[in-house]
């Protein structure tokens, strides 16, 4: 969700938050003992159903938000959240030099 206190309907999602979140499970899932496949599997699932790998978007990760009370900052492209699903999956290609 956008804001976790958002009301029930409407209810809006955030994409981007969901690419953050996958990079930081995927580092969590290398120092602690706890599992977070289904988590990262979850957050894969709802990352690939809104994304656009082909070139007639300007950005891989569709329907991310800014904040909740704003029309214009729903449903956007936000680079950061390309950055974060590119950075996720070349690190399960074994690639540790990432773009930074």
């Amino acid at each position: 969700p956008i804001d976790f206190k958002q009301p029930e309907e409407p209810k809006y999602m955030d994409h981007s938050a969901a690419a953050i979140m996958l990079g930081g499970f995927y580092e969590l899932s290398k120092y602690c003992d706890e599992d977070y496949e289904t988590v990262i599997e979850k957050l894969l699932k709802v990352l690939y159903d809104n994304s656009d790998f082909s070139t007639k978007k300007q950005s891989i990760v569709q329907n991310c938000s800014e904040m909740y009370h704003r029309e214009s900052s729903r449903h956007i492209s936000l680079i950061y959240a390309d950055f974060y699903l590119l950075e996720y999956l070349m690190r399960c290609d074994g690639n540790e030099i990432l773009f930074y």
